[in-house]
């Protein structure tokens, strides 16, 4: 019989295979053990500092007495230090590093605080803590496992507790696990290692709270223009508007007004997404937690709108705020007369923004204006609006030998200097300028369907505002200043000695975001602080899951064929050059293009490599891979 080397498996390289198999070639089989890239993601950064607090609590908690305050000033301190170091001299740096420190310390002591009594009351005896586990799929192949915690009730069972980041704490998330592999393969290995039955699994949530687009998203520039979210940089402008309205002169609530938004940070991150479909027949892919502005009613009610993530929008019933149809070029106006009606109006036309007071409320409108004398151009322009169902006005009288065709409203202006592109007037816009968001062109859209997509790739964009347009949609920031209570409370300056501060966890007109690091006992006080009925919403959890067989032994048999396919295509290339071997590349590492987002920039870690021409990975930005499981350690060890 044919005896093979032996094959060291985990669920990170059989997951990874699956997104993408050119992917599981670099990151695992390339020069025998895979690469890397040098510097770490900031979201496996992040878990890896509250994983291991965690598993330094249940160290601890075994041992008889756990010093939570050195464990959370620890991974706080160590974030910090960690990001400030990585974007020193870069603008909101400070705010940014203290802002993760603060939701991972948040997250550490909440667990502390709210997650772990329950834990070990249920379950008062620990088995292991990220013990290394290992079943064995055929003589030549071995599966890999560090479950996060094993516990032990009082007669007898064991059940498995795994934690998981999430920017998710819907039911579809909690459903999701029902069917993961990844946890139900670690039961056999435990069976393998320990010859324990595990009862049941339980995955506890960690929320995190973040806010995101997916790449190809349209968001709206302040030349009025419709790119894709992650084809931005740092300090483009965007067209915002105002986070929360204020109260107007007269006492009631205002109407948001219109900003410029800056960006001041981008990102990415893995999270789980919905796709959103509108009664217009729009469709948005965004992460869960992902805020839109939402109107109670079929009114406009800027003033009245709500903020609402993506799990809290309702099917049939939520309305979300449509600022602008999206248009793509010139949109239905021919290319041509687009052409002469964007000159004709950069030389005899004019923009202006003007002021009226409205029972001592300032009131803004803009205006688009075209001057000329009554002639065919003249005649030719009304004939061109007319044709394009673009209303407009006319002054009844000649002044100074010209007449005037003008078009108002602050959206069918933008929308019309959007689609014509004049660079003159557009150099006008001052966004800062142009007052309240009062003529909506339609009502609030309904939400008819939202689809749970699982984990996608999102772009976490923040700008100056905290707002910006996605698909023509009222949308908030998505990166920094997030809307984790860990991070940010709300507060109401007192007046001395009348009236004293008022702080809350959720945001009421009156009250604004406050950092919990700069709060009276910062972080630790603040989370000390919160009632049960907060910390349970941010530790999601799933019922006990029970062990499938079927879906494990079907599992198994997939991954033995498919690396018995592996080991076949790594004999072909050996240690060569793998790009002398494309034709076995693309049969045995075949790519999912879909996986690279190539124009973006961003995507896969493997992407320069697959598509920039990267020829000596471990001299341009990649190192070896270091395994996290043991065995595989000591076998890399011996063959060096």
């Amino acid at each position: 019989m044919t005896t093979f080397p032996l094959r060291l498996i985990d669920r990170s390289r059989i997951t990874t295979d699956w997104s993408c198999a050119r992917k599981r070639f670099w990151n695992y089989e390339f020069i025998g053990k895979g690469i890397t890239r040098s510097t770490i993601s900031l979201p496996l950064a992040l878990g890896i500092a509250v994983h291991d607090s965690i598993a330094t609590i249940a160290s601890m908690h075994k041992d008889g007495s756990v010093d939570i305050d050195a464990i959370a000033d620890n991974a706080r301190t160590q974030v910090l230090t960690q990001l400030l170091e990585a974007n020193e001299g870069e603008e909101g740096a400070i705010d940014f590093a203290n802002e993760q420190a603060a939701l991972v310390e948040g997250q550490i002591r909440g667990f502390y605080k709210y997650v772990w009594p329950r834990l070990t009351i249920q379950y008062p005896n620990i088995i292991a803590i990220e013990q290394e586990m290992e079943y064995k799929i055929n003589d030549s192949i071995t599966f890999m496992s560090k479950p996060d915690l094993l516990l032990q009730d009082e007669v007898g069972g064991v059940h498995y507790i795994e934690y998981k980041t999430t920017s998710s704490k819907s039911q579809d998330w909690i459903n999701s696990w029902n069917t993961a592999v990844q946890v139900h393969s670690t039961i056999k290995a435990v069976k393998s290692t320990l010859g324990l039955d595990v009862q049941d699994v339980t995955i506890v949530g960690l929320y995190k709270g973040y806010k995101c687009l997916v790449p190809a998203t349209p968001v709206l520039t302040t030349d009025l223009k419709w790119v894709p979210v992650g084809s931005l940089k740092i300090g483009d402008k965007l067209v915002g508007f105002e986070e929360n309205p204020g109260n107007n002169r007269s006492g009631g609530k205002s109407l948001r007004e219109w900003r410029e938004a800056e960006v001041l940070n981008i990102g990415r991150e893995w999270l789980p997404c919905y796709e959103l479909e509108m009664e217009d027949g729009t469709k948005i892919t965004c992460s869960s937690g992902h805020k839109w502005l939402t109107a109670r009613t079929e009114a406009t009610g800027m003033g009245s709108a709500t903020w609402k993530t993506t799990e809290e929008l309702v099917p049939s019933k939520s309305r979300i705020i449509k600022l602008f149809e999206p248009w793509e070029g010139t949109g239905e106006i021919e290319p041509y007369e687009a052409g002469y009606m964007a000159g004709a109006f950069d030389g005899e036309g004019s923009l202006a923004s003007m002021q009226f007071d409205r029972e001592g409320v300032p009131y803004y409108s803009l205006g688009l204006q075209f001057t000329q004398r009554p002639n065919g151009m003249l005649q030719y322009m009304k004939n061109l609006l007319e044709k394009y169902g673009i209303k407009f006005g006319e002054n009844g009288r000649e002044r100074n030998d010209c007449k005037d065709l003008h078009i108002y409203g602050k959206i069918k202006v933008l929308s019309f200097l959007g689609k014509l592109q004049p660079k003159r007037l557009l150099g006008k816009l001052n966004f800062n300028k142009l007052g309240m968001i009062k003529d909506l062109p339609k009502k609030p859209v309904k939400v008819i369907s939202k689809k749970f997509l699982g984990d996608r790739e999102v772009v976490t964009l923040g700008t100056s505002t905290e707002t910006l347009i996605a698909n023509g949609f009222a949308s908030h920031n998505s990166y920094g200043k997030q809307n984790s209570p860990y991070c940010y409370a709300y507060k109401r300056t007192g007046n001395p000695p009348f009236t004293k501060d008022e702080i809350q966890y959720d945001y009421k007109a009156g009250f604004k975001k406050y950092p919990t690091w700069e709060l009276p006992g910062g972080t630790k006080a603040w989370v000390d602080g919160m009632p049960d009925e907060v910390l349970a919403d941010l530790f999601p959890q799933t019922p006990p899951l029970y062990f499938n067989s079927d879906l494990v032994d079907a599992f198994f048999r997939q991954v033995r064929e498919r690396e018995i396919e592996i080991r076949d295509g790594m004999s072909i290339i050996g240690s060569d050059d793998p790009s002398k071997h494309l034709a076995t590349m693309d049969a045995y590492f075949p790519q999912k293009f879909s996986e690279c987002s190539p124009p973006y920039g961003f995507g896969c870690d493997f992407k320069d490599i697959c598509h920039e021409g990267i020829e000596r990975p471990l001299e341009q930005g990649y190192e070896p891979r270091t395994p996290h499981h043991a065995k595989e350690l000591e076998m890399f060890n011996h063959e060096l």
